[in-house]
C-alpha cells in the first residue's frame, strides 16, 4: 500500500503547510507502506499587483490559450469545479458513489458517509478554477516522473520541491499555491474521490485544496494525467497531479460539448475543439482546445455578451455573463443531436423474487427514442446472455423459460437519430417456484347440509409442493365476517366443532408452497344442523350406544348397544357431514346386550359417527379413525 502527500506553502509574509494521506485501496498491496514527508519548507515571496480590469467597449484582439489539456484532464476540472459550485450536492454523490474500487478503498478506511454530507454542507460556494498552460506542464512532469522512477510523494527525483518546479515553468504572481498527486487511482473518479474524502488523511489537506474552505482561494489549476502501464508494485494504473495557484486574474472558464449522454455533465469524448469563444468586450477571446475547454482573462467587468461559433459547433450559441473580480463558469451546449439518456429500469424491482419461471421486464420510456436494446444474463457482467434483443419498440418484454430458483441480471438502453444510448445501471431478480394453483374443494358441497357439532372440511391437494393451508369459515358470503381463520393446517382436511345449529356458512381454502400463498379457492355454503337427536320419546328408555372401543382406532373397532325390549334397529356409518358411509346392521334384535365390528380398512382418515335407529328414537356418537 502506498501513501501520498500534499504539501501546501501560502507565501507573502505568511506561511501555512496542510498535511495530508491518500492511499491506495487495499487490494493494491498486502501491507501498507507509509511514505512520510519532510516538515513543508516556508516560502515567502511578495505578491505582484494583480491585473487591473477595465471597461473596455472594443470587440477582444488577443486569443488566450489556457494550454492544451487532454479530454481526461478537463474531465478532472469538471468534476472539481462542479464540487466547488455545490459542495451540499458534492457530498451527496461521495456519499452514494458506486464505483467498486472506491467503496473498497471507504471499507479499508471507514469512510463515515454520513459525515461526508455532513462536512460538505458547511463549506462555502467557491468560484471555478481554470488551466494554466503553466500549471499543465509542471503537473504533467511530475506524473512522468513518478512514472519513470516509481514513486510517489511531492519531491521530484531530482530532489526539486513543488514550488520549484512551478517557478521552473514561469508560473509568477502567485500569491498561494498547493499540490495534490496520487499515483495509484485505479479510475478518474477514483483519483477525485480520493483527493476530496482524503481517506486515511485527518488533516484533509487535499481536501482543502480543491474545496477552498481556508483563508486562500486559488483561481487556477494545471493537471497531469499520465497512464502507467507497468503493472504489479509499480505506480498506476493511473498518475495524477493538481498544482493550485492564484495568480489573482479572473477569468471566463468552461467547456463546449455535446451532451451524448444526456446526463447534464461534461464526460471525456464530448468536447468540441476549436470553436471560437468571443466575448462583446474586453482584451482576450478563446478558441477551444483539444479537450473543449478553454479560459479568457476579465478585463471589462459587468454584463458581457459571449458568442461560441465555428468549427463543428453548427449554429452560433450567445450567452450572457456577468464579468466581476471572481472566475466564473460558462458553458456551451450546441442544440446537435443527442444520445438518448439512460434508461430507467421499473420492475421488477432491484433485487426482488418472481414467482414463476417467466418474467415481464418493464423500464420507462425515452423521449425520442425508437428502440430499445434489452440484455439478461445470468451473470452481473453480461457474459453469459440468455436474451439479447435489440429490436424492441415498446418498453417491456416478456422473457421466458427461466430456470427456477436462479437469479438474472437485465439492463436496457435506448436508440434515436443520434444512435444508441448507454447501457442503464443493472438490476437483478430472483425466479422463486410458482405460487400454488386454486385448492379444489370436496366437502361440505355447496348447499349441503351438515352436522353442527363437527363439520369435516375436506379438500384436494393441487401440487406436491404444497406445505400448508389456510381455512376461512365466515357467515357472511364475502367472507369479512370470519369464525375460522386457521393458517396453519398441513393436511387436507380439518374438522371444526365450534359451529352454530341453524346458522348458514361460507368457506374456502387457500394453499402455501415455499414461494408464498396462492389465490384462494371458489367460495362454497352450507347448512349447520345437529345430527343425533331423538326426535320423540326417551331413547334410554328404549335402547342405548355405548362408545366404541377402541376409539381412535386405525383399522376395526367394536360397536356395542342395548335393546330394553325386542325390536327393529338399525345402525348406520356417516362420515363428517352427516352423509351415509355404510350400514351395519337393520333387522330385529331381542332385548340384551349387541355388538357389531365396523371394519374401516381403505377408508381415510377423520370423524366418524355411529347412528342408531330404534322407531322414531335416534342415538349418534363420535368415532374417530386415525392413520
Amino acid at each position: 500500500m502506498k501513501l501520498a502527500s500534499m504539501y501546501s506553502p501560502i507565501l507573502g509574509g505568511a506561511a501555512l503547510a496542510f498535511g495530508a494521506a491518500l492511499f491506495a485501496p487495499a487490494l493494491r498491496a498486502q501491507s501498507i507502506v507509509h511514505h512520510r514527508l519532510p516538515e513543508p519548507v516556508m516560502v515567502r515571496r511578495a505578491a505582484e499587483p494583480a491585473a487591473q480590469s477595465s471597461a473596455l467597449s472594443s470587440a477582444p484582439t488577443q486569443v488566450y490559450s489556457h494550454g492544451n489539456p487532454t479530454a481526461e484532464e478537463q474531465y478532472i476540472l469538471e468534476l472539481i469545479n462542479r464540487a466547488r459550485a455545490n459542495p451540499t450536492q458534492e457530498g451527496i454523490m461521495l456519499a452514494t458513489v458506486t464505483d467498486p474500487a472506491i467503496l473498497s478503498a471507504y471499507t479499508y478506511f471507514n469512510v463515515d458517509k454520513n459525515k461526508l454530507k455532513t462536512d460538505f454542507v458547511t463549506y462555502p460556494e467557491r468560484p471555478p478554477l481554470a488551466f494554466n498552460i503553466k500549471l499543465i506542464t509542471a503537473a504533467r512532469g511530475h506524473s512522468q516522473d513518478m512514472s519513470d522512477n516509481n514513486f510517489q510523494g511531492h519531491d521530484g527525483s531530482n530532489g526539486k520541491h513543488f514550488d520549484e518546479r512551478i517557478n521552473a515553468q514561469g508560473y509568477t504572481g502567485w500569491t498561494s499555491a498547493g499540490e495534490n498527486v496520487s499515483a495509484y487511482s485505479q479510475n478518474l473518479l477514483y483519483a477525485h474521490v480520493g483527493f476530496n474524502v482524503d481517506w486515511g488523511n485527518p488533516g484533509l489537506g487535499h481536501r482543502t485544496n480543491i474545496m477552498n474552505f481556508g483563508t486562500d482561494i486559488y483561481t487556477e489549476i494545471g493537471i497531469g494525467i499520465v497512464h502507467d502501464s507497468h503493472g504489479g508494485q509499480h505506480t498506476g494504473p493511473i498518475i495524477v497531479t493538481e498544482d493550485f495557484g492564484n495568480a489573482k486574474k479572473p477569468y471566463i472558464v468552461g467547456v463546449v460539448y455535446k451532451d451524448l449522454n444526456s446526463n447534464n455533465f461534461y464526460d471525456v469524448g464530448e468536447g468540441i475543439q476549436g470553436v471560437t469563444v468571443m466575448p462583446s468586450s474586453g482584451t482576450y477571446y478563446a478558441v477551444t482546445s483539444e479537450s473543449g475547454g478553454y479560459a479568457i482573462p476579465i478585463t471589462a467587468t459587468g454584463t458581457l455578451s459571449v458568442t461560441a461559433s465555428g468549427g463543428t459547433l453548427g449554429a452560433p450559441i450567445t450567452l450572457n455573463v456577468t464579468a466581476g473580480a471572481d472566475n466564473v463558469k460558462l458553458d456551451f451546449l450546441p442544440g446537435l443531436p443527442s444520445l438518448p439518456g439512460l434508461v430507467s429500469l421499473i420492475s421488477p424491482a432491484n433485487t426482488s423474487a418472481v414467482a414463476t419461471d417467466s418474467a415481464r421486464l418493464v423500464w420507462a420510456k425515452i423521449a425520442g427514442a425508437t428502440t430499445y436494446h434489452l440484455q439478461v444474463a445470468t451473470d452481473s457482467a453480461f457474459a453469459t446472455l440468455v436474451m439479447n434483443d435489440s429490436t424492441l419498440t415498446d418498453s417491456s418484454k416478456v422473457v421466458r423459460s427461466l430456470v427456477v430458483n436462479k437469479t438474472y441480471y437485465w439492463r436496457a438502453r435506448a436508440r434515436n437519430g443520434a444512435g444508441w444510448g448507454s447501457f442503464s445501471g443493472k438490476y437483478s431478480f430472483k425466479t422463486l417456484a410458482p405460487l400454488p394453483g386454486k385448492v379444489s374443494l370436496v366437502a361440505p358441497s355447496d348447499g349441503a347440509v351438515a352436522n353442527t357439532g363437527a363439520v369435516m372440511f375436506t379438500w384436494r391437494r393441487g401440487a406436491p409442493d404444497e406445505r400448508k393451508y389456510l381455512l376461512v369459515v365466515s357467515t357472511t358470503a364475502d367472507m369479512h365476517s370470519e369464525v375460522v381463520h386457521d393458517s396453519t393446517v398441513q393436511d387436507t382436511f380439518k374438522v371444526v366443532t365450534t359451529l352454530l345449529d341453524g346458522q348458514r356458512y361460507y368457506w374456502q381454502v387457500t394453499a402455501k408452497n415455499g414461494t408464498g400463498w396462492g389465490p384462494a379457492s371458489a367460495i362454497r355454503s352450507f347448512s349447520a344442523i345437529e345430527l343425533g337427536v331423538s326426535v320423540a320419546g326417551d331413547a334410554a328408555n328404549t335402547f342405548h350406544l355405548d362408545a366404541n372401543t377402541p376409539n381412535p382406532f386405525t383399522g376395526v373397532t367394536h360397536i356395542r348397544f342395548s335393546m330394553a325390549a325386542p325390536g327393529n334397529a338399525t345402525v348406520r356409518v356417516l362420515n363428517g357431514i352427516g352423509q351415509e358411509m355404510t350400514t351395519l346392521t337393520s333387522g330385529r334384535f331381542e332385548a340384551g346386550s349387541h355388538e357389531l365390528v365396523w371394519d374401516a380398512t381403505g377408508v381415510a382418515a377423520g370423524v366418524y359417527y355411529c347412528q342408531i335407529r330404534v322407531a322414531d328414537r335416534v342415538e349418534s356418537m363420535k368415532m374417530v379413525l386415525a392413520r
